[in-house]
């Protein structure tokens, strides 16, 4: 999956916005609230775009990134209608992107509208769920519902979320098998993405080590071990002078970096979206990660895109970039005029000679 073109039009806080000529590696710089993190997820709506319950899981991520919550921070119809325009009263949100060569167009509307509807004790007690049969229904509720349409590809889908009720899986959903991964500033924190690490080919582990040295020169493998019972197992990091040691013991530099090495495998063939790309990583071990990041996307034909707010991490990609001369890096950084979002273009080469050559700060 590539893509070359992406046009979003009222999505979230973006009003309109272009970004051409997309490369291999795309970099976006812009002052906090600029947009980066929605250019991520407008990406991200490509991945099932008729299906309503992945949109909503997508539009989940950026609250739900760095620790599962017993109590969910909105309902099913906030997370929907959190990613319509705040600006405009007509909720309309219009996506075009070329896609393999391909053009593709997805809009959604939606409107809020209160239908009375059996409850269940769980859902009344905040626990949103995607099956209505297991609870004990209590009453009748005046349920807030946000109805509306998706159109993809000239194609109309209905869609129906409330405040209580997760959407299944529709039947009917196009199967697109697209691989479009987002890995959020704290996905690292909680372990939970690390699985493709320990299913690694003994050549991928051996790269992996390489950059888990540069935290500890002493680290010669990685593993799953048996836990406490027969379902669990643990994270193991193989020590040269202390033997097995669990991950979690280590800081999050070292869970950044297998983080990083995990999603890399995950998105193959596909798009890896890495928002601050920066978190936890040491300045000093910027240039090798990135110079590894970059190649293991080529290896793996993922098409990248990274958001920063750190000077060190685009001084380090850009001279990556220039060094892995296979390498197409294209920086936008993301200005707004008056009410309007622009993306100033620019090539890998030019961004070298700003950051590195001219000591210009283009963040």
């Amino acid at each position: 999956m590539r893509l070359d073109y992406l046009e979003i039009e009222q999505f979230r806080g973006i009003r309109e916005l272009k970004l051409e000529r997309l490369g291999d590696v795309n970099l976006l710089l812009g002052d906090n609230d600029s947009g980066k993190t929605s250019v991520l997820e407008a990406v991200r709506m490509f991945e099932a775009p008729d299906n309503i319950a992945i949109i909503l899981r997508n539009a989940r991520e950026r609250q739900l990134s760095i620790r599962m919550y017993a109590r969910e921070l909105y309902t099913p119809v906030e997370y929907i209608w959190n990613l319509f325009p705040f600006f405009q009263e007509t909720k309309q949100i219009s996506l075009s992107a070329e896609i393999n060569r391909q053009h593709e167009e997805l809009g959604i509307s939606g409107e809020l509208v209160h239908i009375l509807r059996p409850v269940s004790e769980s859902e009344l007690r905040g626990y949103p769920t995607s099956s209505r049969k297991k609870d004990k229904v209590l009453s009748e509720q005046d349920v807030l519902t946000l109805q509306g349409e998706i159109s993809y590809q000239g194609e109309a889908y209905p869609y129906s979320v409330d405040e209580f009720f997760y959407p299944p899986m529709p039947l009917n959903a196009i199967k697109l098998e697209r691989t479009i991964r987002y890995m959020a500033p704290g996905d690292h924190l909680s372990g939970r993405y690390n699985s493709a690490i320990f299913r690694a080919t003994k050549r991928q582990e051996l790269e992996i080590v390489e950059l888990l040295n540069l935290i500890d020169p002493d680290i010669e493998g990685v593993k799953l071990v048996e836990g406490s019972t027969s379902l669990t197992r643990n994270q193991i990091v193989e020590h040269k002078l202390f033997g097995n040691i669990p991950l979690y013991s280590y800081g999050d530099g070292m869970k950044k970096i297998l983080t990083l090495a995990s999603y890399v495998l995950n998105a193959k063939g596909g798009v890896l979206l890495i928002d601050e790309i920066e978190t936890s990583l040491q300045a000093s071990h910027l240039k090798r990660v990135f110079a590894w990041l970059l190649q293991a996307c080529r290896q793996f034909e993922v098409q990248l895109f990274v958001t920063t707010h750190s000077l060190e991490a685009v001084s380090a990609l850009a001279g990556c970039a220039v060094e892995d001369r296979e390498c197409d890096l294209v920086c936008y950084r993301l200005e707004a005029d008056g009410e309007k979002l622009f993306a100033k273009r620019f090539s890998e080469n030019r961004l070298d000679s700003i950051v590195n050559g001219r000591g210009i700060d283009v963040r």
